[in-house]
C-alpha cells in the first residue's frame, strides 16, 4: 500500500482581529494493492472522489486510514471545520458524487447546490435536518446502532446510577463539610426497576441488551410496527414491546423512559400533557433522542405538577439551549448538552470504508436512511 499527498492548496484570510484563517483542502491519493476482492468487485480506473464538509475533527484523515485499511482507491478533499469558508469550494460541491458531512450544516449550506451528489453518508445517527430541503435525489446513509447504541446505553445507565444513588446530593454534602445521618440515603438498587424505551431500532435494542445485563426488572419497548410474529429481539431483550397507539399504558409501568425516536410528523408532541400525566409521578423521563418529543413548556408543567419525578435532557427542540431558558435552573432537571452519543473521526471512517466497499460492488448499503418513513 503506498499512500502519496497529491495535492495541499491553503489559502489564508485575514480577519477583523488580524486572525488568519488557514483553510486546507487536500488531496490523498491510496491505491491499493493488487488484492482480490471476488469477482463482484468493480475495479475502477479511476481514484473516487469523496468531498467532507464535516465539523468533526480529523474525519478526512481517519476515511483516508480506513479506505487504505480496505484497499480502497480514493481522493479525499476536505472543505475544513469552519463553515464560513465553505463558499469558496461551491464549484467542487457541485461537481462532487460523495459527500461525508454533518447533516445541519450540509442541509443549511450545501445541499440546494450539489447538483451531481449520488450518495451522502452522514456523520450523524439522525438526518432530519436533510428533509427541511426539497432536494432529495440521493442516498443517504447514517451512523447506526453498532456505533450509537453503546453510547446511549453509557449514558442512561449513568443518569439512572446517579439519581437513584443521589450523586447530586453527595456532591452537596461534601461541598458543606457535612455526613449524611443514618437512614438519609435510602436508594432502590436496578433489579427493582422498569425501563421503558420509546424507539426500539438497533440503538434501543442495544440500551436494552445494555440494561438487562446490569440487572434491571423488566424492560418495556415502543416501536412503530408494535410487536411482530416471531421477533427475537422482542423475547430475548425486552418483556413487552408496544405500539404507539398503547403509549398510554406503556409509561405508568415505568420507572424510566427512555426516548430515542427520530424527529418525524408522527413524533413531533407524541409526549403531550396527557401522555406526561400518566406517569403517575414515579418516571424519570431521559430525552436523548430529539426534542420535539414534546414541548418543554409542558415537561415542566407535569415536573411542577408532580407527574414526572425528573427530567434528564440532552436534546432540545432549539439547540444551543439558550440561557434565559427555565431548563437551566430548575431542581428536577438534569441538562446536557446533546453528547449522549458524540460522533469519533474513526467511527465515521469506518462506517464510511465498509459502505464505499459495498458502493462500490453495487450492494446495499449499512443504515440507509428513509427519505418516506423520515429516519
Amino acid at each position: 500500500m503506498r499512500s502519496l499527498l497529491s495535492s495541499i492548496a491553503i489559502s489564508k484570510r485575514r480577519l477583523s482581529n488580524d486572525t488568519l484563517i488557514r483553510r486546507v483542502a487536500f488531496a490523498l491519493d491510496v491505491r491499493s494493492r493488487n488484492v482480490s476482492m471476488g469477482n463482484r468487485r468493480r475495479r475502477s480506473k479511476e481514484d473516487i472522489h469523496v468531498l467532507v464538509a464535516s465539523q468533526v475533527v480529523g474525519v478526512a484523515e481517519s476515511i483516508v486510514r480506513s479506505c487504505s485499511a480496505y484497499n480502497l482507491p480514493v481522493r479525499v478533499e476536505c472543505l475544513g471545520t469552519r463553515t464560513e469558508t465553505w463558499q469558496d469550494f461551491e464549484e467542487r460541491v457541485k461537481k462532487a458524487e460523495i459527500i461525508v458531512g454533518d447533516p445541519p450544516t450540509f442541509s443549511t449550506l450545501l445541499q440546494e447546490k450539489c447538483t451531481q451528489l449520488k450518495w451522502f453518508q452522514s456523520t450523524y445517527a439522525g438526518c432530519d435536518a436533510l428533509l427541511k430541503s426539497s432536494k432529495r435525489d440521493f442516498r443517504v446513509t447514517r451512523l447506526g446502532g453498532c456505533v450509537f447504541g453503546p453510547k446511549m446505553a453509557e449514558y442512561v445507565v449513568l443518569h439512572v446510577l446517579a439519581l437513584e444513588r443521589q450523586l447530586a446530593f453527595t456532591y452537596d454534602l461534601q461541598r458543606n463539610r457535612k455526613w449524611a445521618s443514618v437512614g438519609t440515603m435510602r436508594y432502590r438498587t436496578l433489579d427493582q426497576l422498569t425501563m421503558g424505551i420509546l424507539g426500539f431500532g438497533a440503538i434501543g435494542a442495544h440500551v436494552a441488551k445494555i440494561s438487562r445485563a446490569v440487572g434491571f426488572q423488566r424492560i418495556l419497548g415502543l416501536r412503530r410496527s408494535g410487536r411482530t410474529h416471531n421477533d427475537r429481539r422482542s423475547n430475548d431483550e425486552v418483556d413487552r414491546i408496544y405500539s404507539p397507539d398503547e403509549l398510554m399504558d406503556m409509561l405508568p409501568e415505568c420507572d424510566y423512559v427512555v426516548n430515542l425516536l427520530p424527529s418525524t410528523e408522527e413524533t413531533k408532541g407524541l409526549l403531550t400533557p396527557a401522555a406526561l400525566a400518566s406517569c403517575e409521578g414515579r418516571t424519570v423521563l431521559i430525552n436523548t433522542g430529539r426534542g420535539s418529543i414534546a414541548k418543554e413548556a409542558d415537561i415542566v408543567c407535569a415536573l411542577d405538577a408532580g407527574y414526572l419525578r425528573h427530567a434528564v435532557l440532552d436534546v432540545f427542540a432549539n439547540e444551543p439551549l439558550c440561557a434565559q431558558s427555565k431548563l437551566w435552573s430548575h431542581e428536577k432537571i438534569t441538562v446536557t448538552p446533546h453528547v449522549a452519543a458524540t460522533s469519533s473521526p474513526d467511527d465515521v471512517g469506518e462506517i464510511f470504508a465498509k459502505n464505499l466497499t459495498r458502493w462500490t460492488i453495487g450492494n446495499e448499503l449499512l443504515d440507509p436512511f428513509d427519505w418516506d418513513a423520515q429516519y
